[in-house]
């Protein structure tokens, strides 16, 4: 299935990325927040009432040029502040994440 990730999603403790096919059907991959914006080409693994699980079989297009690496890393980041308490250390790659706060270019003519 080829699908564009677009989002990230944690439930109860697990953090997965979301994305769609051009079907706009729902597919949950694994996390790695670097992958926002990309499109992957992966397998169906098992099925749901509202979504697919998948497993990442090889990127198609990477995320675009810009902020986007720097925004996906501070999704990862809100990830971790955002998960249940008990949530293990695990499911998040925290060694990618920056040290330092995201900045991000700030156009002077927009008001």
């Amino acid at each position: 299935i080829t699908a564009l990730i677009t989002d990230w999603h944690v439930h109860k403790g697990v953090a997965s990325l979301v994305a769609h096919d051009k079907s706009y059907v729902q597919v949950l991959l694994p996390f790695d927040p670097s992958l926002l914006g990309a499109t992957v080409r992966a397998r169906v693994i098992s099925t749901s009432k509202f979504h697919v699980r998948a497993e990442l079989v090889f990127v198609l297009h990477a995320p675009p040029a810009g902020p986007a690496p720097e925004m996906a890393r501070a999704a990862g980041i809100a990830a971790v502040f955002s998960a249940p308490a008990n949530t293990p250390a695990a499911v998040f790659d925290t060694a990618s994440q920056p040290s330092a706060p995201m900045q991000v270019p700030i156009d002077a003519s927009i008001e």
